[in-house]
């Protein structure tokens, strides 16, 4: 399991220098997880977006990183990964299309 949080926002221990609290995936406690909850990572990507769109995705995936610090492995961290992914890709559709 991860060590116990509170973490700041980014998933960190602690800042590091120059943080501002956006979430880096490479970076975040998701390497040691279970694979069911490793899965995840890369669908939390908002880097290839067109500005716009990162605006919308990258919100989800700080909370994504928040779920990690804050919950341990298990059946309901990943359906709420997976739910949290279902409600980014309706926001981000709804950002491509105007709705």
């Amino acid at each position: 399991m991860y060590p116990d949080p509170p973490y700041p926002p980014c998933g960190f221990k602690a800042h590091p220098a120059g943080c501002t609290c956006s979430v880096n995936l490479e970076s975040t406690p998701w390497t040691d997880r279970h694979p069911s909850v490793r899965h995840f990572q890369p669908l939390f990507r908002y880097d290839h977006l067109p500005e716009q769109l990162q605006q919308v995705s990258q919100p989800f995936a700080e909370l994504a990183v928040r779920m990690l610090v804050l919950c341990p492995d298990g059946p309901e961290l990943s359906a709420g990964l997976r739910k949290l992914l279902e409600a980014k890709d309706c926001a981000v559709r709804a950002a491509m299309t105007g709705a």
